[in-house]
């Protein structure tokens, strides 16, 4: 004897698990900054835990492992909720300024504290606390435009500056070297960093 059965899908396939938005955009960045090797998908398993808990102790945050508004702010990450309101952007002929988690007093930036990317590496106070997040992201968008031996140190050195130049010159920019706002914005404009 034999036994046959006939499996009826109902028309259109069961939608697939949907992800998390914050949370697929959170494995979006610490994958572009080598920190997360699964498959941006927005679902939170324990290899999206680990790699926030890993990219919390290397900025010095509390390694909880969960998404929260110290992480989110961190990697520049914008919330998907219409009650957060937006910060706004340094002026494109202001060199890199501060992130606001690294200034100590919030008016103190035009007083004496270094407001420059270059400075921040020289100054041992600040240099402790975290890499600059608008370096590294600009540093991982170099990476993923095909500069493979970049680093993701949120130090300008010598060959973070080329990459900017080769970079500034293929899309008509001012060839600076510097990690500025006009770069950061193109770079956003052609998807290789959020």
């Amino acid at each position: 004897p034999e036994t046959t059965f006939n499996i009826v899908r109902p028309s259109g396939a069961p939608a697939p698990i949907k992800g998390d938005p914050v949370v697929e955009q959170v494995q979006g960045i610490l994958k572009n900054l080598d920190f997360y090797p699964g498959t941006v998908d927005g679902i939170s398993g324990p290899n999206t835990r680990k790699a926030i808990q890993a990219y919390q102790q290397k900025v010095g945050l509390n390694a909880s492992g969960e998404i929260d508004a110290l992480l989110l702010d961190q990697l520049g990450a914008t919330p998907k909720t219409a009650s957060v309101v937006p910060r706004p952007q340094p002026r494109p002929d202001m060199p890199a300024a501060v992130p606001v988690s690294l200034q100590t007093n919030s008016g103190q930036t035009n007083s004496g504290q270094a407001t420059s990317g270059q400075a921040n590496a020289a100054d041992p106070n600040v240099a402790t606390q975290a890499p600059d997040a608008r370096i590294v992201k600009i540093q991982a968008g170099l990476k993923a435009f095909g500069n493979d031996d970049m680093q993701l140190d949120g130090v300008v050195g010598a060959r973070t500056k080329a990459a900017i130049k080769e970079f500034q010159s293929l899309f008509g920019l001012p060839q600076t070297g510097e990690p500025d706002e006009i770069v950061y914005v193109k770079m956003r404009e052609i998807g290789l960093t959020n």
